[in-house]
């Protein structure tokens, strides 16, 4: 789970690297996120990589700072906690 403050343009948390080797690899079964998304093509070839998410756009990450791993965050208006 990953919080992108709603950004479009310097907002993807999430590329092809992330989503096959962390997301895929790890989970088995997907991602829901409020945040863009990079490399939407290759995502989308991805075995066992399934995902909601807001939007996409090919610019890199900018102003934005891992904070915290496994923490709460707010989608929209839910609270999503880790488990």
């Amino acid at each position: 789970m990953a919080d992108g403050f709603g950004k479009i343009v310097e907002g993807t948390l999430i590329g092809s690297n992330t989503g096959e080797a962390v997301i895929a690899a790890h989970t088995h079964a997907g991602l829901s996120s409020m945040q863009v998304i990079r490399d939407q093509e290759e995502n989308r070839e991805i075995h066992n990589l399934n995902g909601f998410y807001r939007g996409y756009d090919p610019s890199a990450i900018g102003d934005m700072t891992l904070t915290s791993i496994n923490s709460p965050i707010r989608i929209g208006r839910a609270i999503v906690l880790p488990w």
